[in-house]
């Protein structure tokens, strides 16, 4: 059997920032797993791993890989289930550990169940998923996703209520064959640094953060949908974030009123309750003593902006204007010097 550390999810939940430095660092030594290697499955049963997976995600705007969701995974044939296998065994040998991540697994336990996924390729695993305050949750998702579904801020938020019962998502986990441990982690401020520590590795030294995109940007999507069309149109948003972000101060809108806060609360409320069961000790006293799992209060401070798209505040987009004029020019400058180095080599 291999031992393998799935990182499940949950989406909005620090998975870009993790994937995207185990993309670049995705060796580590240390702890008592011994080699500690990152890997992605990718469609048709193949898997990334070392300088291959260095180069896809320097190559692609997201600038991380990540793993197939499990319907691809399920769906291949005993013969490359056997390959693929034989593929993750040898990442990191005997003694070591091989680390997967697709945040959307946290919502594919039943499937993982019914296709036996993890037993067929022999792993032993460690599940580890991250959650954060329901609110927080909702509002983030709305900018990832809801704002360019094109339905109205209630209906989208009736449909994704039941996407914050985090217990009832994590527990299944305890039943798909092939996990052995399953850690549920506070979403803490560096994941990278926090997941080295359930990994039993020593962190890379220079973490990120999950980037928001100022509001602006935002804004100006909704009124040029053609720049964001969908919800899964999001490749633009990793790009912008890499130049649009330095000393600019507009933070993602907030677009949830008191009593949209106080009904998201109550209709987690119970879950909240039962997901103590799943966290250690530490963690079960931080969540009791943050108010934003349990008091509508706590986002008081919070000034709601509309969902739907609004005027642009003219001086910080001058600010996110004269960063973009500037990333242009040094983008071109780029350009330029490898050109000169191509056309040296022909």
């Amino acid at each position: 059997m291999t031992n393998a550390i799935i990182h499940i999810g949950a989406g909005k939940c620090g998975s870009s920032a993790l994937q995207t430095v185990l993309s670049q660092d995705f060796k580590f030594e240390g702890g008592g797993n011994g080699l500690v290697e990152y890997a992605a499955v990718r469609p048709d049963g193949l898997l990334l791993s070392g300088e291959g997976m260095l180069k896809l995600a320097a190559s692609n705007p997201y600038g991380y890989c990540s793993s197939v969701n499990a319907a691809e995974i399920a769906s291949l044939s005993r013969s490359k289930r056997k390959v693929l296998a034989k593929r993750l065994s040898g990442v990191c040998g005997s003694s070591g550990c091989v680390v997967l991540s697709n945040e959307g697994w946290i919502n594919e336990s039943e499937l993982f169940k019914s296709s036996d996924v993890l037993q067929s390729l022999k792993l032993k695993c460690h599940a580890v998923c991250y959650v954060r305050p329901p609110v927080e949750w909702i509002n983030s998702a709305w900018w990832q996703w809801g704002a360019w579904t094109g339905a109205p801020f209630p209906r989208w938020l009736n449909g994704n209520l039941m996407h914050v019962r985090w217990f009832e998502k994590i527990e299944k986990w305890q039943d798909v064959k092939g996990v052995e441990k399953l850690t549920v982690r506070l979403l803490p401020k560096d994941i990278v640094s926090d997941f080295c520590g359930v990994l039993g590795v020593r962190s890379p030294q220079e973490n990120r953060s999950n980037v928001s995109l100022p509001a602006s940007v935002l804004r100006l999507y909704q009124r040029h949908r053609y720049l964001r069309p969908d919800p899964h149109s999001s490749a633009i948003d990793f790009v912008l974030a890499r130049y649009l972000n330095g000393g600019v101060n507009d933070p993602t809108p907030w677009v949830l009123g008191p009593k949209v806060i106080e009904r998201i609360i109550e209709k987690t409320r119970q879950s909240n309750l039962r997901l103590l069961t799943l966290l250690d000790e530490n963690s079960k006293a931080k969540i009791k003593e943050d108010p934003r799992w349990w008091d509508p209060t706590a986002f008081s401070f919070r000034q709601k902006e509309p969902p739907m798209a609004k005027k642009v505040n003219p001086e910080k987009l001058e600010a996110i204007a004269v960063q973009a004029l500037r990333a242009i020019w040094e983008l071109d400058q780029e350009n330029r010097q490898l050109r000169q180095k191509i056309d040296a080599q022909l």
